[in-house]
């Protein structure tokens, strides 16, 4: 089970912004990893997920409850942030970084939990 994480930045910077737009892979796994939130301003990154907000978050798009109300997060394969300095871009990749291994590690350790059979013999005292 691996994730593969692409770095794509365009040369230079903008007006003093340093985009940088991250996705994930899945080998094995989801590829959608980032947490994201619908607002009135639009689309944000919250997060990367858990290994719990994999199964209760859903893939792409919000889910609806009815004409008013909706749970306003899903999960994506990509993130895209807008950065002040290259210091931040760099930050903002390194934590990524170190999340998605995070995820990795555990979903691992789960899945060697679920994997596991223990056989106890237990005899009359």
């Amino acid at each position: 089970m691996k994730i593969k994480l692409n770095r794509i930045e365009p040369h230079g910077h903008i007006s003093e912004v340093w985009p940088l737009k991250i996705v994930a892979e899945g080998t094995d796994i989801t590829s959608a990893i980032f947490v994201m939130s619908t607002g009135p301003a639009g689309e944000a990154f919250e997060c990367i997920s858990s290994v719990a907000q994999l199964s209760e978050i859903p893939e792409s798009t919000p889910t609806v409850l009815s004409e008013t109300s909706q749970i306003p997060y899903y999960r994506k394969a990509e993130a895209v942030f807008t950065c002040r300095s290259l210091k931040e871009r760099e930050y903002i990749w390194n934590t990524a970084l170190g999340q998605v291994q995070t995820l990795v590690d555990e979903l691992g350790s789960l899945e060697r939990l679920t994997n596991t059979t223990k056989t106890v013999t237990l005899s009359p005292a």
